[in-house]
Protein backbone atom coordinates (compact mmCIF):
# COMPACT_ATOMS: atom_id res chain seq x y z
CA UNK A 1 0.00 0.00 0.00
CA UNK A 2 1.49 3.81 -1.09
CA UNK A 3 0.20 6.60 0.51
CA UNK A 4 0.95 9.86 -2.02
CA UNK A 5 1.16 12.92 -0.35
CA UNK A 6 1.57 16.64 -2.75
CA UNK A 7 3.66 18.79 -1.34
CA UNK A 8 3.89 21.37 -4.20
CA UNK A 9 0.19 22.30 -3.40
CA UNK A 10 -0.08 26.00 -2.76
CA UNK A 11 -2.65 28.74 -2.68
CA UNK A 12 -2.86 31.13 -5.67
CA UNK A 13 -4.14 34.62 -5.22
CA UNK A 14 -5.62 36.52 -8.78
CA UNK A 15 -4.02 39.89 -9.35
CA UNK A 16 -7.03 42.28 -8.62
CA UNK A 17 -7.37 45.18 -6.92
CA UNK A 18 -7.80 44.56 -3.08
CA UNK A 19 -11.83 45.99 -3.12
CA UNK A 20 -12.71 44.15 -5.77
CA UNK A 21 -11.85 40.94 -3.46
CA UNK A 22 -12.99 42.14 -0.16
CA UNK A 23 -16.22 42.38 -2.59
CA UNK A 24 -15.83 38.61 -3.35
CA UNK A 25 -14.97 37.31 -0.01
CA UNK A 26 -17.99 39.30 1.28
CA UNK A 27 -20.04 38.49 -1.42
CA UNK A 28 -20.78 41.77 -3.04
CA UNK A 29 -22.28 41.75 -6.45
CA UNK A 30 -20.37 45.32 -6.66
CA UNK A 31 -17.57 46.91 -4.73
CA UNK A 32 -19.32 50.35 -4.98
CA UNK A 33 -21.50 48.47 -2.35
CA UNK A 34 -18.48 48.37 0.34
CA UNK A 35 -18.12 52.45 0.19
CA UNK A 36 -20.65 52.18 2.99
CA UNK A 37 -18.24 50.19 5.33
CA UNK A 38 -18.61 46.49 7.10
CA UNK A 39 -20.06 45.22 9.63
CA UNK A 40 -18.07 43.72 12.75
CA UNK A 41 -18.31 40.29 11.34
CA UNK A 42 -17.24 41.16 7.76
CA UNK A 43 -14.19 42.77 9.13
CA UNK A 44 -13.39 39.54 10.67
CA UNK A 45 -13.96 37.64 7.89
CA UNK A 46 -12.07 40.00 5.63
CA UNK A 47 -9.19 40.14 7.74
CA UNK A 48 -8.63 36.65 7.97
CA UNK A 49 -9.18 36.22 4.75
CA UNK A 50 -6.34 38.48 3.30
CA UNK A 51 -3.57 38.28 6.39
CA UNK A 52 -0.47 37.69 4.41
CA UNK A 53 -1.64 38.69 1.16
CA UNK A 54 1.78 39.94 -0.93
CA UNK A 55 0.76 43.36 -3.01
CA UNK A 56 1.78 46.45 -4.98
CA UNK A 57 0.56 49.74 -4.20
CA UNK A 58 -1.21 51.79 -6.96
CA UNK A 59 -0.93 55.32 -6.01
CA UNK A 60 2.97 56.81 -6.43
CA UNK A 61 3.45 55.50 -10.20
CA UNK A 62 5.15 52.63 -11.95
CA UNK A 63 8.16 52.68 -10.42
CA UNK A 64 7.59 52.62 -6.81
CA UNK A 65 4.34 49.85 -8.06
CA UNK A 66 7.22 47.36 -8.21
CA UNK A 67 7.78 47.17 -4.26
CA UNK A 68 5.83 44.30 -3.12
CA UNK A 69 3.97 44.95 1.00
CA UNK A 70 2.14 42.18 2.77
CA UNK A 71 -1.04 42.42 4.54
CA UNK A 72 -0.37 42.15 7.96
CA UNK A 73 -3.87 43.16 9.28
CA UNK A 74 -6.18 45.66 9.05
CA UNK A 75 -6.19 48.98 11.16
CA UNK A 76 -10.08 48.70 13.71
CA UNK A 77 -10.71 52.20 12.39
CA UNK A 78 -10.96 53.96 8.76
CA UNK A 79 -8.83 56.33 7.18
CA UNK A 80 -9.99 59.65 8.68
CA UNK A 81 -9.80 58.22 12.04
CA UNK A 82 -6.35 56.21 11.91
CA UNK A 83 -3.88 58.03 12.43
CA UNK A 84 0.74 58.28 12.72
CA UNK A 85 3.19 60.19 13.54
CA UNK A 86 4.53 62.21 10.51
CA UNK A 87 8.17 65.03 11.01
CA UNK A 88 8.33 68.32 9.44
CA UNK A 89 11.08 70.29 9.90
CA UNK A 90 11.81 68.88 13.38
CA UNK A 91 8.67 68.71 14.60
CA UNK A 92 6.50 65.75 15.16
CA UNK A 93 2.46 65.46 14.93
CA UNK A 94 -0.14 63.27 13.98
CA UNK A 95 -2.19 63.17 10.72
CA UNK A 96 -5.06 60.90 9.78
CA UNK A 97 -4.36 58.59 6.80
CA UNK A 98 -7.04 60.07 5.09
CA UNK A 99 -5.74 63.74 5.25
CA UNK A 100 -2.07 62.23 4.47
CA UNK A 101 -3.24 60.91 0.46
CA UNK A 102 -5.59 64.07 0.08
CA UNK A 103 -2.38 66.47 1.18
CA UNK A 104 0.46 64.49 -0.48
CA UNK A 105 -1.28 62.77 -3.42
CA UNK A 106 -4.31 65.02 -4.12
CA UNK A 107 -6.32 61.90 -3.83
CA UNK A 108 -9.61 62.09 -1.96
CA UNK A 109 -10.38 58.17 -0.98
CA UNK A 110 -13.42 56.50 -2.83
CA UNK A 111 -14.08 54.08 0.15
CA UNK A 112 -13.21 56.40 3.43
CA UNK A 113 -15.29 53.80 5.71
CA UNK A 114 -13.36 51.11 5.11
CA UNK A 115 -10.44 50.25 7.73
CA UNK A 116 -6.84 50.56 6.41
CA UNK A 117 -4.09 47.63 5.48
CA UNK A 118 -1.54 47.61 8.04
CA UNK A 119 2.05 46.70 6.39
CA UNK A 120 3.70 47.59 9.67
CA UNK A 121 3.47 49.42 12.75
CA UNK A 122 2.62 52.93 11.86
CA UNK A 123 2.33 52.02 7.98
CA UNK A 124 -1.10 52.16 6.89
CA UNK A 125 -2.52 51.92 3.64
CA UNK A 126 -5.92 52.59 2.17
CA UNK A 127 -7.32 49.46 0.66
CA UNK A 128 -8.27 51.37 -2.80
CA UNK A 129 -4.20 51.98 -3.49
CA UNK A 130 -3.42 48.07 -2.99
CA UNK A 131 -3.67 45.71 -5.94
CA UNK A 132 -3.00 42.01 -4.99
CA UNK A 133 0.12 40.47 -7.09
CA UNK A 134 -0.85 37.00 -8.53
CA UNK A 135 1.79 34.77 -6.40
CA UNK A 136 1.47 31.39 -4.24
CA UNK A 137 1.60 31.55 -0.47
Amino acid sequence: MYLNIDLSAATFHESIPLIQYAAKVLGRRNPDELKRGITQSDYQKLEKSIKNIKFRVTHRGEAASRRKYRIRGLTPTPPERTFFNITINNQTTQISVATHFRNTYNRNLQFPALPCVVVRPECYLPMEVCHIIEVSD
